[in-house]
Protein backbone atom coordinates (compact mmCIF):
# COMPACT_ATOMS: atom_id res chain seq x y z
CA UNK A 1 0.00 0.00 0.00
CA UNK A 2 1.23 3.17 -0.96
CA UNK A 3 1.58 6.06 2.27
CA UNK A 4 0.05 9.28 0.74
CA UNK A 5 -1.85 11.87 2.94
CA UNK A 6 -4.52 14.74 1.84
CA UNK A 7 -4.63 17.93 3.89
CA UNK A 8 -6.88 20.72 3.25
CA UNK A 9 -6.76 24.36 4.80
CA UNK A 10 -9.27 27.02 4.76
CA UNK A 11 -6.94 30.30 4.32
CA UNK A 12 -5.18 31.63 1.14
CA UNK A 13 -1.58 30.13 0.86
CA UNK A 14 0.85 33.01 0.56
CA UNK A 15 4.50 33.77 -0.49
CA UNK A 16 7.51 33.76 1.38
CA UNK A 17 9.17 36.03 -0.96
CA UNK A 18 6.47 38.50 -0.65
CA UNK A 19 6.72 38.39 2.99
CA UNK A 20 10.53 39.58 3.26
CA UNK A 21 11.29 42.75 4.96
CA UNK A 22 14.97 44.73 5.03
CA UNK A 23 16.07 46.33 7.65
CA UNK A 24 17.96 49.62 7.90
CA UNK A 25 21.76 47.69 7.57
CA UNK A 26 20.56 45.48 4.43
CA UNK A 27 19.72 42.17 5.79
CA UNK A 28 16.38 40.30 5.09
CA UNK A 29 13.56 39.00 7.29
CA UNK A 30 10.35 37.46 7.72
CA UNK A 31 7.21 39.68 8.61
CA UNK A 32 5.50 38.24 11.65
CA UNK A 33 2.51 37.83 9.07
CA UNK A 34 4.84 35.19 7.58
CA UNK A 35 5.56 33.90 10.69
CA UNK A 36 2.31 33.80 11.90
CA UNK A 37 1.07 31.67 8.73
CA UNK A 38 4.18 29.30 8.74
CA UNK A 39 2.64 28.33 12.19
CA UNK A 40 -0.75 28.01 11.11
CA UNK A 41 0.47 25.96 8.20
CA UNK A 42 2.18 23.63 10.66
CA UNK A 43 0.05 23.21 13.40
CA UNK A 44 -3.28 22.85 11.23
CA UNK A 45 -1.40 19.72 9.45
CA UNK A 46 0.16 18.63 12.33
CA UNK A 47 -3.63 18.35 13.81
CA UNK A 48 -5.15 16.58 10.86
CA UNK A 49 -2.28 14.27 10.46
CA UNK A 50 -2.73 13.54 14.31
CA UNK A 51 -6.50 12.55 13.89
CA UNK A 52 -5.77 10.55 11.10
CA UNK A 53 -3.04 8.65 13.19
CA UNK A 54 -0.97 9.31 10.41
CA UNK A 55 2.81 9.49 10.91
CA UNK A 56 5.48 11.89 9.27
CA UNK A 57 7.33 10.44 5.69
CA UNK A 58 10.42 8.85 6.73
CA UNK A 59 13.65 10.82 6.12
CA UNK A 60 14.46 8.31 3.16
CA UNK A 61 11.03 8.53 1.63
CA UNK A 62 11.03 10.17 -2.15
CA UNK A 63 7.77 12.22 -2.52
CA UNK A 64 5.27 13.66 -5.07
CA UNK A 65 3.41 16.73 -3.86
CA UNK A 66 0.65 18.68 -5.23
CA UNK A 67 -0.83 21.85 -4.25
CA UNK A 68 -4.25 22.72 -5.40
CA UNK A 69 -4.94 26.51 -4.76
CA UNK A 70 -8.56 28.42 -4.78
CA UNK A 71 -8.31 32.05 -4.82
CA UNK A 72 -11.30 34.17 -4.14
CA UNK A 73 -9.86 37.02 -6.41
CA UNK A 74 -7.18 37.53 -9.28
CA UNK A 75 -5.10 38.79 -6.51
CA UNK A 76 -2.59 36.60 -5.01
CA UNK A 77 1.09 35.65 -5.37
CA UNK A 78 2.97 33.80 -8.77
CA UNK A 79 2.53 30.36 -8.92
CA UNK A 80 5.85 29.66 -9.04
CA UNK A 81 6.52 31.74 -5.65
CA UNK A 82 3.85 29.51 -3.83
CA UNK A 83 5.23 26.14 -3.32
CA UNK A 84 8.09 27.48 -1.57
CA UNK A 85 6.36 28.83 1.59
CA UNK A 86 4.57 25.60 1.85
CA UNK A 87 6.87 23.15 1.47
CA UNK A 88 9.39 25.03 3.63
CA UNK A 89 6.47 25.18 6.36
CA UNK A 90 5.70 21.14 6.03
CA UNK A 91 9.34 20.13 6.96
CA UNK A 92 9.35 17.79 10.04
CA UNK A 93 5.36 17.52 10.48
CA UNK A 94 4.89 15.93 7.37
CA UNK A 95 8.43 15.12 6.15
CA UNK A 96 11.61 15.47 7.88
CA UNK A 97 13.01 17.77 4.56
CA UNK A 98 11.61 19.50 1.20
CA UNK A 99 14.65 18.12 -0.50
CA UNK A 100 12.16 14.83 -0.43
CA UNK A 101 9.95 15.77 -2.89
CA UNK A 102 10.83 14.53 -6.13
CA UNK A 103 8.53 15.47 -8.42
CA UNK A 104 4.88 18.01 -8.09
CA UNK A 105 2.07 19.96 -9.55
CA UNK A 106 0.61 23.15 -8.89
CA UNK A 107 -2.52 24.95 -9.81
CA UNK A 108 -4.41 27.68 -9.44
CA UNK A 109 -8.11 28.36 -9.38
CA UNK A 110 -9.51 32.09 -9.26
CA UNK A 111 -12.43 32.97 -8.56
CA UNK A 112 -13.72 30.40 -6.35
CA UNK A 113 -15.96 30.55 -3.33
CA UNK A 114 -13.18 31.21 -0.86
CA UNK A 115 -9.58 31.03 -0.75
CA UNK A 116 -8.38 27.75 0.63
CA UNK A 117 -5.61 25.30 -0.85
CA UNK A 118 -5.06 21.32 -0.23
CA UNK A 119 -1.77 19.09 -0.27
CA UNK A 120 -1.50 15.63 -1.48
CA UNK A 121 1.49 14.28 -0.33
CA UNK A 122 2.01 10.42 -1.48
CA UNK A 123 5.53 8.04 -1.47
CA UNK A 124 6.73 7.55 -5.05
Amino acid sequence: MVKQILLLFEFKLISKDNEKIQNRQGKYFLSPKYKSFEKLIRDTAFFQMRSMSFEPFSKDANLQMIIRTYFKTKVHADMWNLPKSLGDALQDVVYKNDKQIKSGTISIQENADKNYFTVFVKQI
